[in-house]
């Protein structure tokens, strides 16, 4: 069995849930993919739950 989808964003972090987050509200099909459950390894998960809070960059405020 196959699926397709337009996008498959690698990295199932911070920044990879919220790009793909950000395109599925658009209406792209994305595929999320990662070695383990989401956000649980890498730097969003040893990051000790610190994200940062502002950013003067306009696009990437929207995306948080």
């Amino acid at each position: 069995m196959f699926i397709d989808y337009e996008i498959a964003v690698v990295g199932a972090g911070i920044t990879g849930a919220s790009i793909a987050a950000k395109l599925c509200s658009a209406g792209v099909s994305v595929a999320l993919i990662d070695k383990g459950a989401a956000g649980s390894l890498g730097a969003s998960g040893y990051s000790g739950g610190l994200v940062r809070l502002y950013d003067s960059d306009p696009l990437l405020m929207e995306l948080a």
